[in-house]
């Protein structure tokens, strides 16, 4: 780096001068006092010295970060672990052998291995600190295996040592503490991934049948606990991931069923979740920056998955499950406001809580209210999109919204009738005047969005929804609760009428703004009513009913055609004038 060096250049310069003037005077001096006797005495000559270094400080260099070489990582952990497993399979082979001709007996060899394991996890605890780490971490989990397995054994594979269950799995729980405290003594992650594992594997192993809803509760509940609160203060994220997901794999043996009541359900995923929450949103100092978005995720995931039971329990009781919904969100939200947390997380629960008072609104209003909520949020993420330059934002928002649409249309389709009455249209309503405020409110789009594309999209969704929205509401008002399986002669007079009347609007619209695109619209849309025309309408319709279609529709296409005809001579006209 150069940064600096023409100042000190300057500054070296200057003292070689003053040097240099100095050394004149100094020379001067004596050569004149050299002439005479009388010569006054030379002056005491002072060289200044300036603090100025001859050759400036390198700086530090860039702490490198220490890579393992393939040879390293072969010799140095590739050839631990093999040995390990030989001698793991070499003292199983053995132990089959003395097993098989009767050496040792079911007692001596729970105790055999009880001991070795022991002995395994002590020389392997000891080293953890030493330059063996790795190989210290490797003959833990091989001794925390082997407890953990004769515990089993002396249950499941030995039942003649009349060993109680309760005592073996206290035994367990022993083990799990017991590297639990090695790892936050050690801050080693896997040690702390080992203990999480055996203590998630404790209830499966020593299960003879169904487990007791409460005894499994307050075990998993203690085990996450005590292994994300090590994971907080030692700033694991591994250890998180595993225990989340090992936790949620408990989550069918909580089911409702004949000794255990909806509400009993609802207590427990209550209390996972607010332990899930409290453990995963803990500060955390010295972690690394992928962190607290790993945490958030999982926040996310069981914030969904708690909403989902409240769904499946509350289901039949629509107003139970609103206001539910409503106080998850609520709380949410208020953690949301929590300055402690890192931004990532504040922003989970907040879009959680967001997305817990969407599924709020259908249960307590009516069905369709989700879409309506849907929309509007898509609105407003488009919105926001816009004002943050952000793509990603608009580009979700659209999908949103393109999501919403596209379920707003099957619904319109699969429900024939007032199913959904005016529920349905303020459906249409909502999503068209959304799809027309996000065209009005958008301010200048940020970067890759192609605002001419975006525009003629837009136009698109627009007309497909006003026609697909004023078409059911012809067919129920004048086609009746059963216009799916036959539609009278009026109806189909009137739908054909409409479609026509849609098709001139469209095109006297892009007659009047210039646009080809809705112009060609109505085009197409005129197409799908003339065959409407000929293929139901001249073979389905009373004579009344068939001659009003055939002359409104004739009357209109004549009108657009001459129309355009005229606009465009004019048009001609004016070029060649």
């Amino acid at each position: 780096m150069d940064h600096g060096l023409p100042d000190f250049e300057d500054r070296l310069a200057a003292l070689e001068s003053e040097v240099f003037r100095l050394r004149s005077d100094y020379s001067a001096a004596r050569e004149a006092q050299t002439r005479g006797a009388g010569a006054p005495a030379s002056p005491e000559v002072h060289v200044p010295t300036a603090n100025v270094p001859l050759h400036p400080a390198a700086p530090p260099a860039p702490r490198r970060r220490a890579t393992m070489s393939l040879e390293a990582l072969v010799a140095g952990r590739g050839l631990q672990l093999v040995g390990l497993l030989l001698v793991l399979l070499g003292a199983a082979f053995f132990l089959d052998l003395a097993f098989t001709r009767g050496w040792i007996g079911p007692a001596e060899r729970i105790l055999l291995g009880l001991v070795g394991g022991a002995a395994i996890v002590a020389a392997g605890a000891r080293a953890l600190r030493g330059v063996w780490r790795y190989l210290a971490e490797g003959l833990v989990g091989l001794g925390s295996g082997i407890l953990y397995l004769s515990i089993w054994a002396s249950v499941a594979v030995f039942p003649q040592l009349h060993v109680a269950r309760g005592a073996a799995f206290a035994a367990m729980i022993a083990v799990t503490a017991f590297l639990a405290a090695l790892a936050a003594r050690s801050r080693s992650e896997r040690v702390a991934i080992l203990g999480l594992i055996g203590g998630l594997l404790t209830p499966a192993l020593l299960a003879a049948g169904p487990i007791d809803h409460v005894v499994l509760a307050g075990y998993l509940v203690s085990l996450a606990v005590v292994m994300f609160s090590l994971s907080a203060m030692c700033a694991f994220w591994i250890a998180d991931v595993v225990g989340f997901l090992g936790i949620l794999a408990y989550a069918p043996s909580f089911a409702p069923d004949a000794t255990w009541t909806d509400v009993d359900a609802l207590i427990v995923a209550t209390l996972f979740f607010v332990v899930f929450a409290v453990t995963l949103s803990t500060p955390r100092p010295a972690e690394r920056p992928s962190a607290p978005g790993v945490r958030a995720a999982l926040i996310a995931i069981a914030a969904g998955a708690y909403a989902a039971v409240i769904e499946a329990i509350f289901q039949p009781k629509p107003l139970t499950l609103g206001i539910s919904l409503i106080v998850l969100a609520a709380a949410l939200l208020t953690a949301a406001r929590a300055r402690v947390l890192p931004l990532v997380l504040q922003a989970t629960y907040a879009y959680a809580g967001l997305g817990a008072l969407t599924l709020a609104l259908p249960a307590i209003l009516h069905d369709t209210m989700l879409l309506d909520a849907f929309f509007i949020e898509a609105l407003l993420l488009f919105v926001a999109g816009t004002r943050m330059k952000s793509a990603p934002v608009v580009v979700i928002a659209l999908l949103v919204y393109g999501y919403s649409a596209l379920a707003l249309l099957v619904l319109t389709e699969t429900n024939p009738g007032f199913t959904y009455g005016a529920h349905l249209y303020g459906a249409f309503a909502i999503a068209i005047a959304a799809l027309i405020g996000a065209r009005a409110l958008s301010t200048p789009l940020p970067r890759g969005i192609d605002r001419a594309l975006l525009n003629k999209a837009m136009t698109i969704v627009l007309t497909v929804l006003l026609f697909a929205g004023t078409t059911r509401l012809c067919l129920d008002v004048i086609g009746g609760p059963l216009w799916n399986g036959f539609l009278s002669s009026r109806a189909e007079f009137a739908l054909s009428a409409l479609w026509t009347l849609i098709g001139a609007v469209l095109f006297a619209c892009g007659m009047r703004f210039g646009s080809a695109l809705l112009r060609w619209e109505a085009l197409i849309l005129f197409a799908i009513t003339v065959l409407k025309v000929f293929a139901v309408d001249l073979s389905e319709l009373q004579a009344e009913y068939r001659v009003g279609s055939f002359v409104g529709l004739g009357i209109v296409l004549v009108a657009v055609s001459t129309w355009y005809t005229r606009a465009a001579v004019a048009r001609k006209t004016e070029a060649d004038a």
